[in-house]
């Protein structure tokens, strides 16, 4: 976050310094731009670059402190993982501690494959980073509804609708949903509440039977996925079992998967049915 935030920072630092170029330039061509009580308009002008620099110098000094500060708890996060697997060890119970360590093996490969683009997600995270992701998206979201399933927690739903209603007002992001649903579905009174609700906040509203869904190799069945911004996709996939704590998630951002699951998406887009309230 730290980076992104130094990123926007320096692009707008030079943006205001091309601006202070152009402003001496004009002052050259016309020297009465400003008015005549003003006579040092050489000063007036490295008085105003100096503070503008300064100001940004400070700002960039307290966003490099906060990378130093997330890098330094990360390294103290991962010298306390080694604490503990040590202490573990010295209890002398080495079948323990073997499984103990196993569990330090499997979160050594979840990291391995994050690299790549591939984050795997345990059931506690899915609300959180529903969130999370609705608060950050800035442009685009496309995302499937496997009906009635859903991966949000519904004590957080309302919340979570409400902040993607507030990213369409105020940010105008386009987003379209498309629900996956069995035939005679869409006349339920649920899922009509449920889609008009998405409707009245500007949302683009289509639904598709389960036996429409194109079909991938890789994705033979649908899935519930949101594709925010073409650059992250979070896929919710409930487990075999309909227990809720069973189900799992995965959060990409490798372009392999971008691809993927956007033209999987426009596929079935394009064969939904674009829905409207009934009325009343």
């Amino acid at each position: 976050m730290a980076t992104r935030a130094s990123q926007r920072m320096g692009m707008t630092k030079y943006v205001l310094y091309v601006l202070a170029i152009v402003y001496n330039l004009l002052l050259v061509i016309f020297p009465d731009l400003l008015p005549g009580r003003i006579t040092d308009r050489v000063l007036t002008s490295v008085v105003l670059l100096t503070v503008t620099g300064l100001v940004f110098a400070f700002e960039e000094m307290k966003l490099d402190s906060k990378a130093f500060e997330e890098k330094a708890e990360s390294h103290m996060l991962l010298n306390g993982l080694f604490c503990i697997l040590r202490e573990i060890e010295d209890n002398g119970d080495d079948l323990f501690y073997q499984q103990a360590r196993m569990t330090l093996v499997q979160l050594e490969s979840r990291l391995k494959r994050a690299r790549y683009g591939e984050l795997s997600l345990d059931n506690a995270d899915t609300g959180r980073l529903g969130m999370e992701l609705a608060k950050d998206v800035s442009k685009t979201l496309d995302a499937t509804v496997l009906w009635p399933d859903d991966p949000m927690p519904k004590a957080a739903m309302e919340e979570y609708l409400e902040r993607l209603k507030g990213a369409i007002a105020t940010r105008g992001v386009k987003i379209q949903r498309l629900f996956i649903i069995r035939g005679g579905e869409e006349n339920s009174p649920d899922f009509i509440r449920r889609a008009t609700q998405d409707f009245d906040n500007e949302v683009a509203v289509k639904f598709l039977y389960l036996e429409d869904w194109a079909r991938t190799p890789e994705l033979p069945f649908p899935v519930d996925f949101g594709i925010w911004d073409a650059q992250r996709i979070w896929v919710y996939r409930p487990a075999q079992s309909a227990a809720s704590f069973e189900r799992f998630a995965t959060l990409y951002n490798d372009q392999a998967s971008r691809s993927e699951y956007q033209k999987l998406f426009n596929a079935n887009w394009g064969r939904g049915t674009t829905f409207t309230p009934p009325k009343s």
